[in-house]
């Protein structure tokens, strides 16, 4: 049951009785009305489903901004700004890139795109002229530890690579094509062309993702220079495949079914080929919202919350509203920044300073948070622990609506005291079930690896994931407000801020894992 302001105040101390949990909870005023009435501003329509790079997601990060300066939270001094003056916007630099169409010519024999194929991997715009290409199959015969394709035969050519393959499902099979082109990369392959077995079926969805923009972090010069690890490549359907087999004189049965002879020099095929790539790109940049209560310790330790504020974004007229992925965690973070701002106007610090970052670019492949990992504002080792809170306002399919789970991902990996505060709060403050079904490495959907927490505790700073489960909504227009269960929301941030508190005031930090 949720605590209102009004109550006589209790002040942080340490409480005998407790061995892992040290610190006197305080009245707090979160509500769920609260919580609604910020995730109705970020599910507007003019936030725009929140999309990194979109109008919309500067919108919301100006919002939940002037809602820090509002409540007096403190700016980090001395990091990159966004051009728009917000003093909590920490700039990220962003590279977007849109494929627009391609074509593919061998000789004087034109493929279609989207008809005859589609262009994946490393992508620039412009020419790439070729007379040469070397027929590598499944690549030769190995011994164990030995890579499947011979480098000097291959490395600064095209290749011609077997077909992918299926799987009983008829589904293509994902961790042969993987390693094939991860070992052709390796081998130095300059471009990669294969065959997708189920291209009729599956193109179409395929050619939608790839036409829309991909969004990317800016790379250093040193990093452009430095750049190795993917080359573009060409995926054909069956029929053009065949039809390329005939133009390059290769006999299918044979180049499958037999390792490739690099020695005898049989495989390289000459002919003139181009293939021409119509990219547009653009740089630009969108902010991790940032702001800290300032603690006592003079150990400068900090406890860093966070939340990705972004989703998908508007895209052919559609907007992804995101109300669960992750509005949910993102207002979830600015009700306990209310409630920490205060408890610090009667008077109350915590010892260590908290931080809380609002990360865009997590639906393009946790950018945001990597960027801000390689970026801090402090010493990666004075960060005791990161909480990262996503998709915390649904109820999944393996609990009902009465249930009070949340999972918790991670929080032993790296620091089994973690796990032990989080267990000690909840038996304290509210009563959770929680649930640690996703926390088992052998879990198949590797959500520990899915989310921005994932970039701290690379770093080895003890991490723990929030979470509260996918439903038939995931990534869908239909996640929208109307299904948000507040009052679940309202217990899950109670516990999240009486975490954090204990965590910031508690006399140890989590010692990692020996």
């Amino acid at each position: 049951m949720l605590k209102k302001l009004g109550m006589w105040l209790l002040m942080a101390a340490p409480v005998v009785g407790f061995a892992q949990s040290e610190v006197e909870f305080l009245p707090h005023s979160l509500h769920a009305d609260s919580l609604k009435a910020d995730l109705t501003v970020l599910t507007s329509r003019e936030m725009a489903g929140r999309g990194t790079g979109q109008s919309g997601y500067q919108q919301a990060a100006n919002f939940v901004a002037a809602r820090l300066q509002a409540w007096g939270l403190q700016p980090f001094e001395n990091m990159p700004l966004v051009e728009d003056g917000n003093p909590f916007g920490l700039s990220v630099p962003y590279h977007a890139s849109q494929l627009k169409g391609a074509s593919f010519r061998v000789g004087k024999r034109k493929f279609k795109f989207a008809t005859d194929f589609f262009v994946s991997g490393s992508l620039a715009n412009g020419i790439i002229d070729f007379d040469e290409m070397v027929v590598v199959g499944y690549g030769k015969s190995v011994e164990k530890g030995e890579g499947m394709f011979d480098a000097a035969a291959v490395k600064g050519k095209w290749v011609l690579a077997a077909p992918a393959t299926l799987n009983a499902q008829a589904e293509l099979e994902e961790t042969f094509w993987r390693e094939q082109y991860r070992q052709l990369v390796n081998a130095g392959a300059s471009g990669i062309v294969l065959m997708h077995p189920a291209y009729k079926k599956e193109s179409p969805a395929l050619l939608e993702r790839m036409l829309e923009e991909r969004i990317s972090l800016q790379k250093t010069e040193t990093e452009k220079a430095n750049a190795v690890g993917s080359v573009p490549v060409v995926v054909l359907s069956p029929k053009a495949y065949k039809r390329l087999l005939r133009l390059l004189k290769v006999k299918q049965r044979a180049m499958l079914n037999r390792p490739a002879d690099f020695a005898s020099g049989k495989e390289v095929r000459r002919k003139a080929m181009r293939l021409q790539v119509d990219l547009v790109e653009r740089d630009f940049e969108a902010p991790n919202v940032a702001a800290f209560v300032r603690g006592t310790d003079e150990s400068n330790e900090w406890i860093l919350l966070s939340a990705h504020l972004d989703h998908l974004g508007e895209h052919h007229g559609k907007v992804f509203q995101g109300a669960d992925d992750n509005g949910s965690g993102s207002v979830a973070l600015m009700s306990v920044a209310r409630q920490l701002a205060e408890w610090r106007d009667m008077g109350l610090q915590p010892r260590r300073n908290i931080a809380l970052v609002w990360f865009s670019g997590e639906e393009n492949g946790l950018l945001g948070s990597r960027y801000f990992s390689q970026n801090m504002p402090m010493a990666a080792d004075l960060v005791a622990t990161n909480i990262n809170v996503d998709m915390i306002g649904r109820f999944d399919d393996k609990h009902d609506t009465t249930s009070r789970y949340l999972y918790l991902i991670g929080a032993d990996r790296i620091s089994q005291e973690l796990h032990d505060v989080g267990e000690a709060v909840n038996a304290r403050c509210c009563n959770l079930e929680l649930d640690y079904t996703y926390n088992d490495p052998k879990d198949p959907n590797r959500y520990y690896f899915r989310s921005d927490h994932y970039n701290f505790a690379k770093l080895g700073i003890p991490s723990v994931f929030y979470f509260s489960g996918v439903h038939a909504d995931y990534h869908k227009e239909t996640d929208t407000i109307e299904k948000i269960n507040f009052r679940r929301m309202a217990y899950i941030t109670e516990y999240l801020l009486y975490t954090t508190w204990e965590l910031a005031n508690r006399n140890n930090r989590p010692k990692p894992n020996k």
